[in-house]
């Protein structure tokens, strides 16, 4: 007769985070202020608060990839301009500026299917850690990165 031990096994995932993610709207406010690299570095920080950080390292070092490729484009935006088909009349600061944010909404988006789990969890948490101190700093050190990145050597 065969075992049926594996069947007994919980459906979620057997490691047990230290603390619950922060909130889903976070990040997404995280992302849409401090673009790519501020929600890389946010969502960084608070996979780090959970513990859980060693599991999720390939998606991390996935996500700055992408971190990188973004801000690579808008170096590129900043030395040869954007394409006039592309600006429908907006200023190149103004597509820079709305890029940066929907690169950083479209990975925070990526983030969240990967840990879909987790923030599920969270979500029911009634002590969920507050957001305010590491999403503003992540916010503001995207920023000072992206100014001396960019803006410095361009």
């Amino acid at each position: 007769m065969p075992s049926i031990d594996h069947l007994l096994q919980p459906s979620l995932n057997t490691h047990k985070a230290r603390h619950p993610l922060h909130s889903s709207y976070s990040h997404f406010i995280v992302g849409f202020f401090g673009g790519p690299l501020g929600i890389f570095m946010y969502a960084a920080y608070s996979m780090y608060n959970t513990g859980m950080l060693k599991q999720y390292l390939y998606w991390y070092l996935g996500f700055f990839i992408l971190v990188a490729l973004s801000l690579t484009g808008l170096i590129y935006s900043y030395l040869y301009g954007v394409p006039f088909e592309l600006s429908d009349g907006l200023s190149a600061q103004d597509i820079r500026r709305w890029g940066n944010r929907l690169c950083g909404i479209l990975l925070m988006g990526i983030i969240y299917l990967v840990q879909k789990d987790l923030f599920s969890v969270s979500e029911l948490e009634e002590d969920t850690p507050k957001p305010w101190i590491p999403g503003i700093a992540s916010i503001i050190i995207a920023y000072v990165i992206t100014f001396f990145a960019v803006d410095q050597f361009v």
